[in-house]
């Protein structure tokens, strides 16, 4: 899939607890019919409202049918009584009334679906339209935050507080943000940024103030593990 890496089922199991797929890569499922391998088939992830999915309408389990073999990508929707052999999407979201409104183009979903496109556009409308209202009516040129509130987490570790800031306000804004270095913690062993978020098309002056700030404050230290290019390149 590249992007994630869903744990294959290939017997039946039961009572199986299937943790946020934003927290946990583990939280896919890869299912086959009959437990057999092939190009098609299943997967099952469980859609929660935190980190990149905090403006997801609602919450949920997400069952999409995938067809590897599928050329024409999703341009061939299938819904009774058509002929299988007529073809079908790529990639589908199962829908739990069977009314498959999503291929009949009927809809984005109903009230309460994870997958309400629509609505998920429109919560991200408003998110911004309020961000560049604070903006606006406290003449901000950036807003500054830690690019986390809390130490990274060991690999393995799902349980110990963390707290990922760079992802809370660009991300869903679409709002210009870059990092710089802020110092360093733990007796100078782990190093913290500093992220500067601006408006729309704004870049030039974030990236001003990101330069002014490492200019003035020189917290970057080259990694030992990197050193200098022969010839200063």
């Amino acid at each position: 899939m590249g992007f994630a890496f869903p744990q294959v089922v290939s017997t039946d199991r039961s009572a199986v607890p299937i943790p946020s797929a934003e927290k946990s890569g583990a939280g896919i499922f890869r299912l086959w019919t009959n437990g057999n391998s092939g190009p098609e088939y299943f997967l099952v992830e469980n859609r929660q409202q935190n980190g990149y999915d905090a403006a997801l309408p609602a919450s949920g389990l997400l069952i999409w049918h995938i067809d590897d073999t599928v050329s024409s990508g999703n341009r061939k929707p299938w819904y009774p009584p058509n002929s299988p052999g007529a073809g079908h999407y790529q990639i589908a979201l199962v829908q739990s009334d069977n009314l498959y409104q999503l291929e009949k183009n009927q809809n984005s979903g109903n009230a309460g679906d994870p997958g309400r496109c629509a609505e998920a556009a429109a919560s991200v409308a408003r998110f911004r339209a309020g961000l560049r209202h604070e903006f606006e009516s406290r003449r901000l040129d950036a807003l500054i935050y830690p690019t986390w509130a809390n130490p990274p987490r060991l690999i393995g570790d799902l349980d110990s507080p963390h707290g990922d800031n760079s992802q809370s306000l660009a991300p869903p804004s679409g709002f210009p943000a870059i990092t710089v270095p802020m110092g360093w913690v733990r007796d100078g062993t782990l190093p913290v940024g500093l992220q500067f978020l601006g408006v729309m098309w704004d870049e030039g002056r974030i990236i001003g103030l990101a330069y002014a700030w490492e200019q003035a404050t020189k917290h970057r230290r080259p990694p030992a593990s990197a050193p200098p290019l022969e010839g200063g390149g």
